[in-house]
């Protein structure tokens, strides 16, 4: 149902990791691909600049020191059977919350989780036709960044750089309380927006369903025994 890094490192397979996490993300660094796919970041590096070469992948330098991020091209996504995004290139502006996103999903990866990005569930739940992350609100949709996949359990991740309204938290938190298809919801979230996320919790009385961690609390999170 996700992406596991390949058995058999053939070209083909790393490909296909690597495009299907940079798609499912919307966009990822080099570090956060090769700690994904479990392989050195001298040949994540080669097998980006092969898939740039054939027009699947796309280098996109956007703050002077900080590194590059990339993405997936028009034939990137048609490749990976993703539905393209609204606004298909990362730009300066969502540049930390990629980052951090993919980080996030790497390092869930790393500790044992089955990680799902927004759009490899996305997909499955217009395939299936049923919720496994997306919460309704009204008559609207959230989504989760990301989706953790431990044995039975299904865990939402929000990765929260900026301080949301409290109304609009406080209506998500409430959202993610009623959520039958989840069996719990973590933050990782810089101090500002751990904090208003924590008002909403409670505000929300989500405290059973929601949990608050630093952003580099991501070993606190560890898939139950098989």
């Amino acid at each position: 149902m996700g992406r596991t890094p390949p058995a058999a490192e053939t070209p083909g397979q790393l490909d296909l990791c690597i495009a299907q996490f940079i798609g499912e993300n919307g966009a990822a660094g080099a570090a956060a691909i090769s700690g994904a796919v479990g392989v050195d970041p001298r040949r994540v590096a080669l097998l980006l600049a092969s898939l740039g070469r054939r027009g699947l992948v796309e280098e996109h330098r956007l703050l002077a020191d900080r590194p590059a991020l990339y993405a997936l091209s028009a034939g990137g996504w048609r490749a990976c059977g993703f539905a393209p995004p609204r606004a298909r290139r990362p730009a300066p502006g969502n540049f930390e919350h990629l980052t951090a996103v993919a980080d996030t999903a790497a390092a869930m990866t790393g500790l044992g989780w089955l990680v799902l990005g927004e759009r490899r569930y996305r997909l499955i739940e217009r395939t299936t036709g049923d919720l496994i992350g997306s919460v309704p609100l009204g008559e609207r949709l959230h989504r989760p960044d990301l989706l953790l996949i431990g044995g039975s359990r299904v865990i939402a991740v929000e990765v929260e750089l900026t301080v949301k309204a409290p109304r609009r938290l406080e209506r998500i938190c409430r959202g993610f309380a009623r959520a039958r298809h989840l069996d719990g919801v973590v933050y990782f979230a810089a101090p500002r927006p751990a904090r208003a996320v924590q008002r909403a919790v409670a505000a929300a009385g989500a405290g059973g369903a929601v949990r608050v961690y630093a952003l580099a609390e991501t070993d606190e999170l560890r898939p139950p025994e098989p």
